[in-house]
């Protein structure tokens, strides 16, 4: 029998809803919300103006600001001017910024029931769901 679309919406809002209470979880472990490991994990592997990390993230600029400015109280990322124009500001983590992320990620990878899918069901499910939620 082929599922209804309401019931493929319910499976992926329940899987959803178990995978943000590990993501919690993790965070609250290493004392930092889940936006702020979203944003910090944007930063993994690179320097973003916060008007991209804004962007990525679809969140509005000054909350972006409010964010950054509190992870970098706390020494976890730090926020420089950009080198082509000093009126943006860049974010980039610290040291102790990439171990929080990856002992977040450590975590989750851990504990993910995502790790019951073969490589290619992630691949697949990954491609779908973008499909699904293109043009949105």
């Amino acid at each position: 029998m082929t599922p209804a679309p309401r019931d493929v919406g319910e499976a992926v809002l329940n899987a959803a809803a178990k995978l943000n209470r590990l993501l919690e979880t993790a965070c609250a472990e290493e004392g930092i919300s889940p936006l702020e490991a979203r944003l910090m994990r944007t930063l993994r592997d690179e320097v973003v103006s916060q008007g991209e990390l804004a962007e990525r993230l679809a969140l509005d600029p000054a909350r972006i600001s409010t964010l950054t400015g509190g992870l970098e109280k706390r020494g976890l990322l730090e926020r420089v001017p950009s080198r082509s124009d000093r009126r943006q500001r860049h974010a980039r983590l610290t040291p102790e910024g990439v171990e929080v992320v990856k002992r977040i990620g450590a975590r989750l990878v851990g504990g993910s029931p995502l790790d019951r899918l073969t490589e290619d069901e992630r691949a697949a499910l990954v491609r779908l769901l973008d499909r699904a939620v293109e043009g949105l």
